[in-house]
Order: structure tokens, then sequence, then C-alpha cells
């Protein structure tokens, strides 16, 4: 909706423009198109030969039938949902905030720009520097024919883990393995699952941390398997680091593009990470945990103030 006069502005022949009579307020015109009635009627009555390319007419909206209270109750409405919509709005901005906070302390943390004292206030021991090899082994994942899947043990594929960072127990595909297999390509609480292949460069590497033993799953050939061998890296603290701007920019340095961007275990192996102590560590991990605690908790608010809405336009607009 355009606010204001805008002589000189013109729009594409893919818009169209309704023009509301004096009879109804802006405001209280644009929540009704919102409203889950209106928008199934413009989707249903929309006409096209495939998903990508629909369309509706004028004639369409036109005879979208909206409810008509009175003007000042027009106003009322509209204002009150304006006021929601302006919640969600700071909503939203808080936790890009929050979001882009946790970037800057990511980075500062974990190029040692800002670190953590003990519980005496005194400073940790420095940091060491180590290759992901010299700390621990990886293992390609599992590749098995067709008919193999359907029936088995919990197979964890590329899309259980993309995009998240921790690994729980969820309903995973299933695969026929054998004890071997399963022997071989189980996974064990503080296991990281990387991502060996992706369409996006920015997807390859991608770290996911295994939080509890997940009983007879194997896992696919297009992850591998990093497992601390030393006891020096906790599993809470790997789940940033591996996140981290410097670490992501390193492991990217030797990833390979052909049709894919792909990474390898001997690249990852040559990848280094600066290690401090273990209670600096769990230090780290806790801070992290409490800004990612405020961003969930912001989303959450997000999430049920918009379904808050979508059922005040239901119940209004009915």
């Amino acid at each position: 909706m355009f606010r204001g006069e805008l002589e000189k502005c013109s729009y594409p022949d893919l818009m169209i423009r309704f023009r509301p009579s004096s009879q109804i307020h802006p405001e209280y015109l644009e929540q009704t198109l919102k409203s889950f009635r209106v928008l199934n009627y413009l989707q249903s009555s929309a006409a096209g030969t495939s998903a990508s390319m629909v369309k509706i007419t004028g004639k369409i909206i036109g005879n979208a039938l909206i409810p008509l209270p009175t003007l000042p109750e027009q106003r009322k409405i509209a204002d009150f949902l304006t006021a929601v919509d302006g919640r969600i709005g700071q909503l939203i901005q808080k936790k890009a905030l929050l979001e882009d906070y946790k970037k800057g302390v990511m980075q500062q943390l974990f190029t040692q720009a800002i670190r953590f004292k003990d519980d005496h206030g005194n400073d940790f021991p420095d940091w060491e520097e180590k290759k992901l090899g010299e700390v621990g082994q990886f293992k390609n994942g599992l590749n098995k024919d067709k008919a193999d899947f359907g029936f088995g043990s919990p197979f964890v594929n590329l899309m259980d883990v993309f995009g998240k960072r921790v690994l729980n127990r969820d309903n995973f595909g299933l695969v026929n393995v054998s004890k071997k297999e399963l022997l071989s390509f189980n996974l064990r609480s503080g296991d990281v699952l990387f991502i060996r292949s992706s369409v996006k460069r920015t997807g390859v590497g991608e770290a996911i941390v295994v939080a509890e033993n997940i009983d007879e799953a194997v896992y696919s050939g297009f992850l591998i398997r990093f497992r601390c061998t030393g006891g020096n890296l906790k599993s809470d603290f790997m789940m940033y680091c591996f996140a981290a701007a410097a670490f992501r920019k390193e492991l990217l340095s030797y990833a390979t593009t052909s049709a894919n961007t792909n990474i390898n275990q001997e690249s990852l192996a040559k990848v280094k990470v600066g290690i401090p102590s273990l209670p600096e560590q769990t230090k780290i991990a806790d801070f992290l945990s409490a800004i990612d605690r405020k961003i969930e908790s912001v989303a959450t608010q997000i999430t049920e103030t918009q379904t808050f809405k979508r059922g005040l336009l239901q119940q209004m607009f009915l």
C-alpha cells in the first residue's frame, strides 16, 4: 500500500492498482487483504499453467468479498492490527541485532581479541593451535544401494543435518547395514559431522555436533565424521568454534569446486583450530549459548505474535 502522494511514480504491468472509495479506510483494506479468506479466494481464483506462472486480474480482485463495518470501527481495527505489526517489526529488529551482536562477539572470542578470566579473576593459559588431524580422526560416511533403503537401522542423511547445529534423536530414514558397518559408522555423543559436498559454497564444511549416542545409527557418504580423540575439545565449544568466521575461512580455502563445492577429510585434517583450556572453553560456550537462548526466545515471540495476528484476522474477517 502506498502512503502519501506519488504523482510522478509509475508501476509495471505486472502490478494492478486498486484505488479504494471513501467508504473504506486504506489501512483497514490492507489488513483485510491479508486475511485467510481473501487470500484463499485470490489464490484459488488465480489462473495459470504452473505454480510459477499464475496470475490474477482486476476483475478477480474486484469480486473479493470483504466485511465493511463503519469507518470509525475500520479505523479501530486498522490501528490495533497496525500496532501488532509494529510489535512484530520490533521483535524482528531485536532478533537481527542480537544475531549481529553474537557474530561480532564470536569474531572477537575466536581471534582472542577478548578473553575470559577464571573464577578467581586470573588469566587462563594461552591457547594452543593445532590441526584438526592432530586432535581427532575423520571418517567418510556410508554409501548404499537404493535397494538397501527403507528398512534396518537409522540413517542420518544430508538433509537431517543441513542448517542445524546440534543433532538429536529424530525420525531418521532407515538403511540395511551389517554389524561391521554399524560398528564402523556409528555416532557417539560429541562427534561432529561435516557436510562433505554442497551446491552452494557456503554450505560445504558446515558442522553439526552429535548431542547424544544415537543407537545403531549410521551416517551418509555426503558427511564426514570427526571424532576428537584427545579429550581436549568440548562438544559445545566445537559447535561455536567450527562456525566461527576464521575457522570457516580457512576451511573454505581447502575446498574444491566442480559441479559442487567439496571438502575431504585430508583437507579438514589440515585446518588449524585454537584450543583454549577446558574451563575457558566452557565459559565461551556458556556465554554464546546464553545469547542463543535470547535469540530463540525472541524468535518464539515473533512466531507467537504472528500466530496471534493470523487468529485475529481469521476471527475478524470470517
